[in-house]
């Protein structure tokens, strides 16, 4: 699938917490509650790797997979290049 960023601006720049239905592990993890940076915009997500989110505390393969469910519901998915 091609990506097209102007046609998911507006998704990129909402805030996980209004566009993501998660468990509340997830959305915890998303929060920056245990210590690690928040990751307020859907933006923010989909440029980390796997590698990346697998650092943050509290975020295993579970709760990982579950991010990458979400958001490929949305046409979405991590590591993406969002400086085209």
């Amino acid at each position: 699938m091609v990506f097209d960023r102007r046609k998911h601006t507006p998704l990129l720049r909402r805030s996980w917490d209004e566009t993501l239905e998660c468990s509340i592990r997830l959305g915890n993890v998303l929060e920056g509650k245990w210590g690690d940076p928040p990751l307020p915009l859907i933006e923010d997500i989909v440029q980390l790797s796997e590698a990346d989110l697998l650092r943050r505390r509290h975020l295993g393969r579970k709760t990982l997979r579950e991010l990458k469910e979400l958001l490929s519901d949305l046409g979405l998915s991590l590591g993406m290049d969002l400086s085209r």
